[in-house]
């Protein structure tokens, strides 16, 4: 998946969050409205003195609203993100290939839209009541009070992050709130205040881009103070982009407690995909990824033996449910599509560089043994390896063996000696075990399952370790 592609799809998400909202929407355009109904007027008065030229109070007034739209606009980030700790959207969201900035990307440019659609309406209006509208200038201003807009929202993300509680994200955002709008000359331009408050004014970065927007709203681009005031909001821009998201990168580690089960969602090219993560108490030795058949779960009684049986050797084992089952689809369609799809999730899994172990039933055992290699399994465990696909009498029939062949690693394959769609033949790095009695669902005796499958896994390099006494299991073939 592209990077263009998350952050699109990161950002939809955002977007249809506030569209649901639509209070948001209604106060962000309705606050500017009443600064010019009710605050424009109180300085019709300073027109001709210091700072407002002849009949230009608006020319000066607007430029600091439209600050003000975009400051408002991205300081909000941090009280979703606060929610999504809470909710547990963040835990499922962990282990998601996607780029954490863009996910932190979405947010931003939402908050972009959120600031340019209202800034837009507010410039309208105000040219109805005499704000002298230069469009090239404004345009170039929109521009660089997005990038306040995107240092605003990075910024409040990371506090949320940070933070964790909403409590201390409010004292902090109100506690600078003030102090930062103030000290911009949002409302009234600094020359009008004592020297000592034009000093910390310039310590202010929200100062340059307040200054930057009344000249470029004057028409003014090509000036030093349209230029610093670029550098500064960019560099600020820039700078909480990066701490943003190393927040997430934090937050989203994929490290929870030991002996825990987390429920996650993973973002792949053919949509979302659901694990179930269950961590050991002690020490981890390996990885196990299991998945279903076609149209099934990964709950069934030989896929949950198989789960317990790497526990019990010190696994951390995920239950997969692969995309096309999320959405509710029962075939798994395109084989490359769903191949790359588990690639992603093998790999949004795996980041912690323990030997994998890989398997699944059925559809899932084909999965398994067609990317292995790829994703370089130690091993697979193929659960009812479907050898020939369902056919009507007196059709000629295909194999797959080339799928289980083409592993490239040691494979275990448990199949029921009823299974109509065949059993494979074992080689050299194929060990096959049929199982008296089961059928392709192999669901009468997960215990023989489960001992079978700890057995081999004693044998893997880097894995293994002496394997327990085992007693009744059914003969290799």
């Amino acid at each position: 998946m592209t990077f263009a592609l998350q952050t699109g799809l990161f950002f939809r998400r955002k977007l249809l969050e506030t569209l649901r909202q639509p209070v948001w929407l209604v106060t962000g355009l309705t606050t500017p409205l009443l600064y010019l109904a009710l605050f424009a007027p109180l300085l019709r008065s300073l027109a001709g003195g210091p700072a407002f030229p002849p009949g230009q109070v608006l020319d000066v007034f607007v430029p600091g609203i439209l600050v003000l739209i975009a400051f408002g606009a991205g300081m909000g980030a941090g009280w979703p993100v606060i929610w999504e700790l809470d909710s547990g959207v963040i835990e499922r969201l962990r282990v998601t290939p996607a780029s954490r900035f863009a996910l932190l990307l979405g947010t931003v440019l939402r908050d972009v839209a959120m600031f340019a659609v209202p800034g837009v309406v507010v410039m309208a209006i105000a040219a109805i009541f005499g704000f002298h509208a230069h469009w090239g200038g404004l345009a170039v201003l929109l521009v660089l009070l997005a990038l306040l807009a995107a240092a605003c929202s990075a910024t409040s993300s990371a506090l949320g992050l940070n933070l964790k509680q909403i409590g201390s994200l409010a004292a902090v955002v109100t506690g600078v709130q003030l102090p930062l709008t103030l000290l911009s000359g949002i409302l009234l331009p600094l020359s009008l205040g004592p020297e000592w408050l034009r000093v910390l004014g310039h310590l202010n970065p929200m100062y340059y881009a307040v200054q930057a927007s009344r000249s470029l709203a004057g028409g003014a681009v090509l000036t030093g103070t349209v230029g610093l005031g670029f550098l500064v909001t960019g560099a600020a821009a820039a700078l909480a982009l990066w701490w943003g998201t190393r927040s997430y990168q934090r937050a989203m580690a994929l490290s929870p407690a030991p002996g825990t089960v987390t429920a996650v969602e993973i973002m792949t090219s053919a949509g979302p995909a659901h694990a179930v993560v269950d961590e050991p108490a002690g020490r981890p030795r390996f990885l196990a990824v299991l998945t279903h058949g076609a149209g099934g779960t990964p709950d069934t009684p030989d896929v949950l033996a198989v789960r317990d049986a790497a526990r019990g050797l010190g696994a951390v084992t995920a239950l997969v449910t692969q995309p096309y089952r999320v959405r509710g689809g029962r075939a798994p369609g395109s084989a490359a599509r769903q191949d790359a799809a588990w690639a992603e999730i093998v790999a949004a899994l795996s980041d912690s560089g323990l030997p994998l172990v890989q398997g699944g039933r059925s559809n899932g055992a084909r999965v398994a043994c067609r990317t292995a290699r790829q994703v370089g399994a130690a091993g697979v465990i193929a659960l009812a390896f479907p050898l020939h696909p369902p056919r009507r009498p007196g059709q000629p029939g295909t194999s797959r063996d080339a799928e289980l062949r083409a592993a490239g690693t040691r494979v275990l394959v448990l199949n029921g000696d009823r299974d109509p769609f065949g059993i494979p033949e074992p080689d050299d790095a194929t060990r096959v075990v049929v199982l008296p009695g089961e059928t392709h669902a192999l669901s009468k005796n997960p215990a023989a399952i489960g001992e079978a499958v700890a057995r081999w896994l004693g044998t893997l390099p880097g894995i293994g370790s002496r394997p327990p006494s085992v007693s009744g299991q059914a003969p290799p073939r």
